[in-house]
């Protein structure tokens, strides 16, 4: 919403000079809250902007290397490997005409994966509702590939609404 009201190459330029000052190396292992909040930022910037955020690496010395640029490659792989995975699931299905309602269900876990919480819940309340409206869906199947504490997340945060819809009824 503000991205264009954001100076991206100095907020990069501060990024590297977080990374350079405090290098993840001497976090292995341990919860560093900082760096966290820095990936989540890049992923948001990397998901608003594209591959157009290379563009605003101007005040960062590249041609070293940094950690900054390590973590980019990084983001872009794993939104690249998210859209071929997406893709390929469109393909499997399309000849069942379910390529329209696989990329809503993608984009329901999108919101569910979420770090903003307001933002989870109502991906948690569409999929209850997709779940309502297409009982063929084979969620197991969908979710296989994600880990066990995801899916455990899941089914207890649906049958949370499963239960407040029922209280409601």
């Amino acid at each position: 919403e503000y991205i264009g009201e954001l100076s991206i190459d100095i907020l990069m330029r501060d990024i590297h000079s977080f990374l350079v000052a405090h290098p993840p190396s001497q976090y292995r292992g341990r919860e560093f809250r900082p760096l966290r909040l820095l990936k989540t930022v890049l992923n948001e910037l990397v998901r608003l902007r594209g591959d157009d955020i290379r563009g605003h690496l101007t005040l960062v010395p590249v041609e070293s290397n940094p950690t900054l640029c390590s973590y980019l490659d990084l983001v872009f792989k794993q939104h690249a490997k998210k859209d071929r995975d997406a893709r390929e699931a469109a393909e499997q299905a399309q000849g069942q005409g379910e390529v329209v309602e696989l990329r809503s269900i993608a984009e329901i876990f999108e919101d569910i994966a979420s770090k903003d919480i307001a933002q989870a819940k109502k991906g948690f309340v569409e999929l209850a509702g997709y779940l309502d409206a297409e009982p063929g869906f084979d969620l197991a199947h969908y979710m296989a590939d994600r880990s066990p504490q995801f899916q455990e997340h899941v089914h207890k945060s649906l049958a949370k609404i499963r239960a407040r819809q029922g209280d409601a009824a």
